[in-house]
């Protein structure tokens, strides 16, 4: 994408909070729910319950956090490289402006 030389001052500008939860409602609604298949990458158990890891492929990945409530209800435990399905809601974390998977549910798919 290309801009122009000279962009005109905008005479409203939103914020970085408006922007960053217009693009958060944005992914909410065109994503969804979705199952996803990758690798398990920089998997951390936090002590908190909750687990973070990025979910990958060659080409791609994404940002996943397992919250506590779903995540101790999951039958397995997340290992680095393991090959899984994810079920998750696509979202924009607002405090990074970061786009990530809240996962819902996980189910072994073999190894990556």
């Amino acid at each position: 994408m290309e801009f122009p030389e000279e962009t005109p001052a905008a005479p409203n500008p939103i914020t970085v909070k408006q922007l960053v939860y217009r693009l958060r409602d944005t992914v909410s609604i065109a994503v969804g729910t979705q199952w996803v298949v990758g690798e398990l990458s920089n998997v951390r158990h936090h002590t908190s319950g909750h687990v973070y890891f990025t979910l990958k492929e060659q080409g791609a990945e994404i940002f996943c956090a397992f919250f506590k409530a779903a995540a101790s209800k999951c039958p397995i435990r997340l290992q680095e490289g393991m090959k899984v399905h994810v079920l998750g809601n696509a979202t924009v974390y607002p405090d990074r402006g970061q786009l990530q998977l809240v996962i819902r549910q996980v189910k072994a798919a073999g190894q990556g």
